[in-house]
Order: C-alpha cells, then sequence, then structure tokens
C-alpha cells in the first residue's frame, strides 16, 4: 500500500508550483493491487465568489 501513497506523493510533487496558492495534489487509483489510473491536479483554478466558501 505504501507504495500507491508514495506514487500520489511524487505525482504531486512534480508539479508543485504549478498551482499557486492551491496545494499540488497526486492521486492513484488501485484495483487488485494494480494501478489503473493516476492523475495529478495541473493547474491553478480562479473561483468565482458562487464557489468562495
Amino acid at each position: 500500500m505504501n507504495q500507491y501513497l508514495d506514487f500520489a506523493i511524487d505525482l504531486a510533487e512534480r508539479l508543485q508550483g504549478q498551482t499557486a496558492t492551491n496545494p499540488s495534489v497526486g492521486a492513484v487509483i488501485v484495483k487488485n493491487n494494480r494501478i489503473i489510473g493516476f492523475g495529478a491536479h495541473l493547474k491553478r483554478v480562479k473561483l468565482t465568489q458562487k464557489y468562495k466558501l
């Protein structure tokens, strides 16, 4: 299980700084101990007032 978490963290670290003040996020989808998908937060998103908390 740790290898998948390490992979997600590595994805996020590679993109650090590209998301402005937003955190870098990496994700890994695992099924039956195999990675079937992965992705990362790639760019800064500007929220409108409608979505601000």
